[in-house]
């Protein structure tokens, strides 16, 4: 007696329709009709984008990702360890929203970091900043760049023109 492939396989529940992914959409084809649905951001993809982040700004020698959690409001919280000798904050996290895109999360992480890591506005390389006090200015003391002064103004419009 030989059984069909058919009944071999059980089926349980609906058919679920061929779904092609294309950024943060996913788009379903059933019966000739187009559904567009969002994909949340989950924790493995945060720790991957927050590492791939680090490497872009070159810092995984002494920068690395030590959680990625979930708040009850669905805000995800990256948790970082920076351990350069002259860090302003060894433990630190960026808040990603849970309704952004994978390219909006990764671009608000760029942004924290650079902040957060004194990245040099001009080179994008780790640097020493210092708020001189009284004034809207920074001192940026930078291996490659050497020593200038930015307003705080000019340097947030460098930090996000990267972008």
């Amino acid at each position: 007696m030989q059984i069909s492939r058919e009944s071999q396989t059980p089926r349980v529940g609906p058919r679920i329709p061929h779904c092609l992914v294309i950024g943060q959409l996913c788009y379903f084809r059933d019966h000739g009709q187009r559904v567009n649905i969002m994909i949340r951001i989950e924790a493995l993809q945060l720790q991957r984008l927050a590492a791939e982040t680090l490497r872009h700004l070159s810092v995984v020698d002494t920068v690395q990702v030590t959680e990625v959690r979930e708040l009850t409001d669905g805000m995800w919280m990256v948790g970082f360890e920076d351990r350069a000798p002259y860090t302003r904050f060894p433990g630190f996290e960026i808040g990603i929203q849970q309704d952004w895109s994978p390219e909006h999360a990764a671009q608000e992480l760029r942004f924290e970091l650079r902040n957060k890591l004194w990245i040099c506005p001009l080179c994008q390389r780790r640097a020493q900043m210092r708020r001189i006090v009284d004034l809207e200015m920074f001192r940026i003391e930078c291996e490659h760049c050497g020593r200038f002064e930015m307003d705080a103004e000019r340097l947030e419009h460098l930090r996000r023109s990267l972008e």
